[in-house]
């Protein structure tokens, strides 16, 4: 016990690591019941209040690794004296957590103590079930008793209170009521279903009640209401009034409410939603005016103007700190972005009522002095630029040179809203791009010079907008590329975020480039990347591992001479991810996994390229990094690993020459295949695994002998699942065409389990990236049919059709045009039209067969 006193003592200290390591070593010894024990029994004991609160605090965060816990808790924590304040808060934060770590089912004693506290003190009794309740989003074991008998009694008997209590004179009684009561409605039990209306009138009043809180919790209740149960709802014109009057609320968190209420109502699943869209016709012009000037830009929004980029690679990864989560939270939904989707959603249902009122409001915001409302103006512009070039196009050349006004760059915030807003109009910059040469000149210069702007977020948007330009219109950017690569590969020497922004743009129009032929600029770009290949073990190194695969795939052996330098850079980067799980340092493993996906990707752009020599680069420790990767908690490691796997077989299948390559099947690629089942979820790893499997087929067929009918067995059971992601299937089939043709002796009993399905599936590859495949797939099954014609026979339609359906192939054309002659001969003209003249063919088949290949 004087142990755990000291413990308690210790987390008072100010420093904060002190407090970490004092939870930490709490959950260590959380499995010895005993302890827990004494936690409580200092809780409840004739202690200082302050160390029993703190006491409940360690507590928590102990049961939070816990399995089972003591019966003995529920009973101790019912006599905490809830007459002094401080063991108060200690009761609400320890008693929830409690009973959602024992689940609602096993915590009768606490739920009944509860339950009768709702009379005695419901300050608190409303508090703890409100947050009780709150987990059912999240824990299945509680979710399942809610729908008990058992459970649904106890729902019942709480429902009934709570109702009652929304009228209660504490506010904070009426808060936790509402917010229990709100949790409910997604479940809808059969009480409130019963008390609906009532309720609905309940939020409605509440709408105007002088407390912020409680205004709040009536907005988020009908938000859940439209969201999940708007059926329920039988007066929506109430409804809208309320968010309407709202809409002007002094608390901006009850507007943000108020605006996502207004979104998901405009957010249509059928034609009965549809139709009500007319209620809110009324109120446009009322809606715009505060709707628009929401858009103002707060510190939340500071934190979050950067594009969405950088936010996929912060450092801190999954462990971030709740201040960094609480400030990214607040960009994701601050106020801003949630007027923006109002906004759009506007636009898409009443384009016509809403654009000239806005232009309206845009152009008093344009006249404005307060630059929070000259950025808002601007931005309006892009949020509303579809609408304009479609509806106003005429305006559209005056709009975009008021945007190059030089007013606008003298504000950072106004500065980046302006290359935002520019990037909207791409269409209309796409179709004048020819004749408009001065502008479109000048629009460049704009973006070039303001990547070397001093503004991180100024930099960060220019990045964004060249980056849409190249996917929108990459013939515009043609004629300028060494202009830009040389901006580009100045702002390389900067240091921090704005790298990544960089490198993404880099990448985006390397991507979009058919070829670089020019070798001086191909130097200056690897020799730029490369010499930022520093912290190969930090989270930023993933874009620039992005950059250069795409860097290497593009100019293939003309790049050559800096592969050694990049390769050595991916293994000390991956054995990163080695020291990570060897030292069981789990706080950066996540990171250390995602550079090692980014690697394994980087090296299998250079595997591509270099071949056979890649054996040169590498030596048997990469195989185990591989074969590390492979056994990974995460799927999706395995999926990378898989892939890298493929590769290899593919073209360094060498590789493998001095391992024992039943250990790699065995290991790899035929365990991976046994993943490959339908109860499982893991597709992506499947696809990988057996793509693996269709290379080493290809490449040493014999190698399959030993796995033939268990991987067969596996990838047919997989493709005839129904509701199966398209790509995936594709994949699978193309892999079981390459793993029978290389048995093709083998096959004859797998034929009527596979040959229909593949045919259908083949039938719908419309990427040419897939042809090769498709080319070969269907020779493998033109040579089943030809040795297996009484095995095929039931079938011989769908064969036909895939392959009139798909591209036509030289190498296949006459082959196929014999097996049809074959078919016309055997079954004589008028049972052979008959056989594809089937309801399950499209119209026209029939007619392209005779075109195409005249039979």
């Amino acid at each position: 016990m004087d142990q755990i006193i000291e413990l308690i003592q210790w987390s008072a200290q100010p420093d904060n690591q002190i407090q970490k390591q004092v939870y930490r070593r709490a959950q260590e010894l959380s499995q010895d019941i005993q302890f827990l024990i004494h936690l409580c029994s200092v809780i409840i004991g004739n202690y200082e209040p302050e160390i029993r609160y703190r006491a409940a605090v360690i507590l928590k965060s102990a049961i939070k690794n816990c399995v089972a816990l003591p019966e003995q808790l529920q009973q101790m924590l019912v006599q905490v004296d809830l007459s002094v304040q401080i063991m108060r808060q200690a009761f609400i934060i320890i008693v929830p957590e409690v009973v959602v770590r024992n689940g609602i089912k096993n915590s009768n004693l606490m739920m009944e103590y509860l339950v009768k506290l709702i009379d005695t003190d419901p300050v608190i009794a409303t508090d703890c079930l409100s947050k009780i309740i709150e987990d059912l989003k999240f824990n299945s074991e509680n979710i399942n008793y809610y729908g008990t008998d058992s459970g649904l009694q106890l729902i019942d008997q709480l429902l009934l209170k709570f109702i009652t209590l929304v009228e209660h004179q504490n506010t904070q009684v009426v808060v936790n009521s509402l917010n229990f009561l709100n949790y409910n409605i997604f479940f809808m039990p059969p009480s409130l279903s019963q008390y609906i209306d009532c309720y609905i009138k309940i939020l409605i009043t509440g709408t105007q009640s002088p407390e912020q809180q409680i205004r709040l919790k009536c907005f988020q209740g009908i938000q859940a209401l439209i969201e999940t149960k708007r059926d329920k709802i039988k007066q929506m014109n109430l409804v809208i009034m309320a968010c309407v009057q709202s809409l002007q609320d002094q608390d901006k968190e009850v507007v943000r409410f108020v605006e996502l209420c207004l979104t998901d109502f405009l957010t249509i699943d059928d034609a009965e939603d549809y139709e009500q869209t007319h209620l809110l016709e009324p109120y446009l012009q009322k809606i715009l005016q505060p709707v628009i000037l929401n858009l103002a830009i707060t510190r939340a929004d500071q934190i979050a103007i950067q594009p969405t980029f950088s936010n996929v690679y912060s450092q801190s990864g999954k462990a971030e700190d709740e201040e960094q989560e609480e400030e990214k939270t607040l960009g994701e939904y601050s106020l801003r972005s949630v007027s923006n989707l109002l906004l759009k959603k506007l636009i898409e249902f009443y384009d016509k009522i809403v654009v000239p009122i806005v232009l309206q409001i845009i152009d008093q915001l344009q006249q404005q002095q307060d630059w929070k409302q000259q950025e808002i103006a601007v931005l309006c512009l892009g949020v509303f630029a579809e609408k304009i070039m479609e509806n106003h196009g005429n305006l559209v050349p005056n709009i975009l040179m008021a945007l190059f006004n030089e007013k606008n760059q003298q504000n950072e915030y106004i500065y980046a809203s302006t290359l935002w807003t520019f990037s909207q109009y791409n269409e209309w910059i796409k179709t004048v791009a020819i004749n408009e040469t001065q502008f479109i000149q000048s629009y460049l210069k704009l973006l070039l010079i303001s990547i070397e702007n001093q503004s991180i977020i100024v930099k960060e948007s220019a990045c964004s907008a060249l980056n849409s330009l190249s996917k929108d219109a990459f013939f515009i950017l043609q004629p300028y590329l060494l202009d830009l690569f040389q901006v580009y590969l100045k702002a390389l020497s900067q240091k921090g975020g704005v790298l990544l922004y960089i490198y993404q743009s880099i990448t985006t129009i390397l991507a979009e480039c058919e070829t670089i032929e020019n070798q001086e600029l191909i130097d200056l770009i690897m020799t730029k990347l490369i010499s930022n290949l520093v912290d190969l073990n930090d989270y930023n190194i993933c874009p620039l591992y992005e950059c250069l695969a795409e860097a290497v795939e593009k100019f293939g052996q003309r790049a050559i001479n800096y592969i050694p330098i990049i390769y050595q850079a991916t293994i000390q980067s991956m054995n990163g991810y080695v020291q990570s799980i060897k030292n069981g340092k789990t706080r950066y493993l996540y990171q250390q996994k995602e550079i090692l996906k980014r690697s394994f990707d980087l090296c299998i752009k250079i595997i591509n390229i270099t071949k056979e020599r890649f054996l040169e680069l590498c030596d048997q420790s990469f195989l185990q990094i591989v074969d590390l990767a492979l056994q990974d908690s995460e799927t999706d490691v395995k999926q990378y690993a898989l892939s890298l796997i493929g590769d290899l077989i593919k073209d360094c299948y060498a590789i493998f020459k001095n391992v024992n390559i039943a250990i790699i099947l065995n290991e790899y690629i035929y365990a991976q295949s046994i993943s490959i089942d339908p109860s499982k979820l893991f597709l992506a790893t499947s696809n990988n695994a057996a793509w693996a499997l269709g290379e080493l087929a290809i490449k040493d067929p014999s190698q399959i002998t030993v796995i033939f009918n268990a991987v067969m067995e596996k990838l047919i059971k997989i493709i005839n699942e129904p509701k199966f992601p398209k790509s995936i299937a594709q994949n699978l089939c193309i892999a079981i065409c390459r793993i029978a043709g290389s048995h093709i002796q083998s096959i004859e009993e797998f034929i009527p389990n596979f040959f229909k399905r593949v045919c259908l599936i083949l039938s719908q590859i419309k990427s040419q990236s897939l042809d090769e495949y498709k080319e070969e797939s269907f020779r493998i099954l033109i040579n089943i049919v030809k040795m297996y014609p009484g095995r095929v026979i039931n079938d011989i339609k769908y064969f036909v059709y895939c392959i009139v359906a798909s591209t036509e192939f030289p190498s296949i054309k006459p082959l196929f045009i014999n097996i049809l002659q074959e078919l016309q001969q055997s079954f004589g003209q008028q049972k052979f039209d008959s056989m594809f003249s089937s309801d399950d063919l499209p119209n026209g088949f029939r007619m392209k067969m005779m075109n195409v290949y005249g039979v």
